[in-house]
């Protein structure tokens, strides 16, 4: 009895063991079934490039997980601290704890040189990802809706991590399931 319960025991903690070491990004299809991206203020030609380094697979039944590399030259966590802002970038403050430049500085407004008289904060740099809340994707011979995701630090370099469902009301009309 001790024997089998130590088997069940060990069985799952191979099966998480296995997601978390061996697959931490998925090797799924590489996307360029994610066609309908759209990339918001990025290049065409740098999107589609950027689409061929993205990775998908199918997560459950009803969604996938969609992993997408950030081009930034920032530290790992031990150093930034990601935010989330605007409708697809990702900025990288400097961190663990934010560390605020004093006495404002200078940015760049329509053409022009200003100076912020506020505090800011130190950044590492920008990056912008291609998928947008509500995008519609296609993949694996179905629309998806993409919806939240987070930055992920995996295999030395900065990651979004999004997921997309395909029960949605405008991924149902995009597959035909819905009038």
């Amino acid at each position: 009895m001790a024997s089998r319960l130590l088997d069940i025991d060990m069985a799952a903690f191979k099966a998480r063991e296995r997601w978390l070491v061996k697959a931490p990004i998925p090797d799924g299809r590489l996307c360029p079934a994610l066609s309908s991206a759209t990339g918001f203020g990025i290049d065409p030609d740098e999107r589609q490039r950027r689409l061929g380094e993205c990775r998908a697979r199918r997560a459950h039944k009803q969604s996938i997980d969609i992993w997408e590399p950030l081009p930034t030259k920032a530290p790992g966590p031990h150093l930034t601290r990601p935010y989330c802002c605007y409708i697809n970038t990702v900025i990288f403050y400097v961190g663990p704890a934010y560390v605020i430049r004093k006495n404002g500085h200078p940015y760049l407004s329509g053409g022009r040189w200003r100076w912020c008289k506020g505090d800011s904060f130190y950044e590492w740099g920008r990056a912008k990802d291609l998928f947008r809340w509500e995008d519609l994707v296609f993949y694996d011979g179905l629309f998806w809706e993409i919806g939240g995701g987070t930055v992920r630090w995996k295999n030395r370099r900065w990651w979004m991590h999004r997921s997309a469902v395909k029960n949605t009301r405008r991924a149902r009309r995009a597959n035909g399931l819905e009038a």
